[in-house]
């Protein structure tokens, strides 16, 4: 991305989470704080185009958006079961779950400097706070191990990490830089992130509408990177020093979140996304 702009990937995520809360019913998500922050313009916007379509391509994006969030706040509640008080999101960008629900819990966001300070004039904006310690990195040039520590993050302590949207946009060394980070962790620490398939998973018109999407990343200044198989992936990291591993790939994502809905949402069978405990 560019260094003077904010992520419009992590905004049209925003618009993908909000979109759900005003239209899909049930709700896979439940965050009434991502509405606040994308404004009453954007909400506007969103009333104006009516309700979405809920069986084309990108509704399962709009549903894989939700669904991934709502991983994380899943596993956000097992970790404050187990004990955990600090939550680290990498790669934030307009993720509003984490603001004054969880008392006693301790959070650090990173992101990019630009998206960050975007996002820090929405939260002002819209009064949203919360003990939320908003930390800039660029994973491009630096490193989270380097700079959580500045922010008060206690390296002693176990943690749970979100990375959602981000892997697509790295170089393979650098997620396998940051897992061993995470792996290095106390026990009790977890990591949940998302993945991108390579073509070789996609149908032909995956593989087109791919195409597509990663001409106008690139029109934006966000080039894609990595793609990977995701069960080879959680099998191979546990050689990084994680004792428990799992992929959770679109039909089982599908049966977890959208079993039974009469509307036909759903996440693509490509959707992926993996945890690993220490």
């Amino acid at each position: 991305m560019r260094d003077d702009e904010p992520s419009k990937t992590a905004w049209r995520s925003a618009m993908f989470r909000a979109s759900h809360q005003m239209w899909d019913n049930p709700r896979v998500l439940d965050d009434p704080l991502t509405l606040a922050i994308v404004g009453t313009a954007a909400q506007d916007s969103l009333r104006a185009r009516g309700a979405p379509a809920t069986r084309d391509f990108e509704s399962t994006i709009r549903a894989f958006t939700a669904a991934r969030s709502r991983l994380v706040q899943d596993a956000l509640g097992e970790a404050l079961a187990r004990g955990v008080r600090q939550f680290v999101v990498m790669g934030a960008g307009y993720e509003t779950s984490s603001y004054g629900a969880h008392p006693g819990l301790r959070v650090f966001e990173i992101d990019h400097p630009a998206t960050q300070a975007h996002k820090k004039e929405l939260l002002a904006a819209s009064g949203i706070g919360g003990d939320v310690a908003l930390v800039p990195v660029d994973f491009t040039r630096q490193t989270v191990q380097a700079e959580l520590p500045r922010a008060g993050w206690d390296a002693s302590q176990p943690t749970l990490f979100s990375w959602l949207g981000v892997t697509n946009y790295l170089t393979r060394e650098q997620v396998l830089a940051t897992l061993r980070f995470v792996a290095s962790q106390p026990k009790g620490s977890e990591i949940v992130f998302d993945v991108s398939t390579p073509a070789s998973h996609l149908s032909l018109y995956e593989r087109l509408v791919r195409l597509k999407v990663r001409l106008n990343n690139l029109r934006r200044g966000e080039a894609t990177g990595t793609r990977f198989d995701p069960s080879a992936f959680a099998q191979e990291i546990k050689g990084l020093g994680f004792s428990r591993t799992e992929a959770l790939e679109g039909p089982t994502l599908n049966a977890r979140y959208f079993a039974g809905r009469s509307d036909g949402l759903k996440v693509s069978k490509r959707s992926a996304m993996i945890r690993a405990a220490v």
